[in-house]
């Protein structure tokens, strides 16, 4: 089971980080048009757009580095803290905050299962 998460993350991480890369390169131009006019939304909104690739980043290294339980440790704080985020763009953005959401919850239950579970 944890094999198939660290997979599925390390898979999933990946391919957000491109995305990510083709969103910011492509359609930075759509930046004014993505604004929903709320000064909380769209601060977050700017903090995510730089701090959730470095995150996917290590993110990805995780799946890497099973066994290192305190870099483990500190990114569960950071995805901790990208969800609260996540929180407050969900009623201007219900689509971007679930997918956030979902995607960091399932790193959560590798973090857990990591942990807490029966180990790799």
């Amino acid at each position: 089971m944890i094999l198939f998460l660290r997979w599925v993350v390390g898979i999933a991480s990946a391919a957000a980080l491109a995305g990510f890369v083709l969103v910011l390169t492509v359609g930075k131009g759509l930046a004014l048009t993505y604004r929903s006019g709320a000064g909380v939304a769209n601060l977050v909104r700017d903090v995510m757009t730089v701090g959730v690739p470095v995150l996917l980043v290590a993110m990805l290294a995780s799946v890497f580095l099973p066994h290192a339980r305190t870099f483990l440790c500190v990114i569960a704080v950071f995805v901790a803290a990208a969800m609260a985020g996540c929180l407050t763009i969900l009623p201007t953005n219900p689509g971007e905050g679930s997918l956030y959401l979902g995607f960091f919850g399932l790193w959560g239950i590798y973090f857990g299962l990591t942990m807490w579970g029966r180990g790799l």
